[in-house]
């Protein structure tokens, strides 16, 4: 939800700056078209870089589930909420079961704390509420923005048609 400038050809050109620590792709995209008739139709960007998409770079939901377990991702994304009644518990082991992780170097945590038993984690008792599912897919989102803002940002203003 944001503010709409409807009146004609009161600015000249709309320039943006983007990058991961922002908003999100889909904000930002939403944010450009604010101003609805400029005079000269052309968006002018700026982005902080852009990395080309490669394979282990894909984020999965069973690990953004993992990613929400550990203290560091949680603050590493900025992921934190209170909306969510979660648990600490020590478990016996620090990685994840093999098909639990499709990106396992994405989630590894170079703490050598991680290599021992006992390890400190969180747990969501409650992972059949609705909120929960949203919880993980919208962390999902922050993760992928974060890692490749640009690529994210393009692959939306792709999927609504906007001319590139």
């Amino acid at each position: 939800m944001g503010v709409s400038f409807d009146v004609p050809d009161y600015f000249d050109n709309i320039y943006a700056y983007g990058c991961s620590n922002s908003l999100g792709a889909q904000e930002f995209c939403q944010m450009l078209h604010r101003v609805r008739k400029p005079k000269d139709t052309t968006i002018y960007l700026a982005l902080d870089y852009y990395k080309e998409h490669q394979s282990e770079d894909l984020i999965t939901y069973s690990s953004v589930e993992y990613m929400l377990c550990s203290d560091y991702y949680l603050t590493n994304y900025d992921l934190h909420n209170n909306l969510l009644y979660k648990k600490l518990e020590r478990i016996g082991h620090s990685e994840p079961e093999s098909d639990a992780l499709d990106s396992t170097s994405l989630v590894k945590d170079k703490d050598t704390s991680m290599s021992t038993t006992g390890v400190k984690m969180l747990s969501y008792p409650y992972k059949e509420e609705p909120i929960y599912d949203l919880y993980v897919r919208n962390s999902k989102e922050v993760v992928e923005n974060k890692m490749n803002f640009a690529r994210q940002f393009f692959g939306y203003a792709k999927f609504k048609e906007n001319q590139i």
